[in-house]
């Protein structure tokens, strides 16, 4: 039970945290809740693999293909670029704690720690890249794929 109560709190400051960045990067009005929404399903989506016990890798590469995956459909749902929507719904996912961190252990001169985070802040970068370029990849292949067949079947 407070699990579910802390994934609805995060889930809905996730939506919000993302409505914000949407007036701050100026997506239109109509996209704006189609946007956050996206932020929020990230990170309950992010939540949940990593409360399944997987690591911050694995976690990261699964919620960013979703956000990858949700924009293209918001994109073509919407008549929008996918780029705003995939912007917002990756804010959640940002790694503002682990990037500080190793900043300030660096500062410090605490090597041990400065390490700990930094691992840390490069399997979210990894797996922010890495979920992205997965889906992207697949739908370029499909594309190919359906434009190559009607080709051939037009002939």
């Amino acid at each position: 039970m407070k699990d579910f109560f802390i994934v609805i709190v995060q889930s809905i400051m996730a939506f919000f945290g993302s409505l914000g960045f949407s007036l701050i990067f100026n997506v239109k009005r109509r996209h704006m809740v189609i946007a956050s929404l996206g932020g929020m399903f990230t990170w309950m989506a992010y939540f949940v693999c990593k409360n399944m016990g997987n690591n911050i890798l694995l976690s990261t590469v699964i919620a960013s293909a979703f956000a990858a995956a949700y924009s293209m459909v918001a994109a073509v749902r919407k008549k929008a670029p996918a780029n705003q929507f995939l912007i917002i719904a990756l804010i959640p996912l940002i790694p503002g704690a682990p990037l500080f961190y190793t900043m300030i252990s660096t500062v410090q001169s605490e090597w041990q720690q400065s390490s700990h985070y930094g691992q840390e802040l490069i399997q979210f970068v990894l797996g922010l890249a890495i979920g992205i370029s997965l889906v992207w990849g697949i739908e370029k292949v499909i594309v190919n794929w359906r434009r190559k067949r009607v080709r051939y079947s037009s002939h």
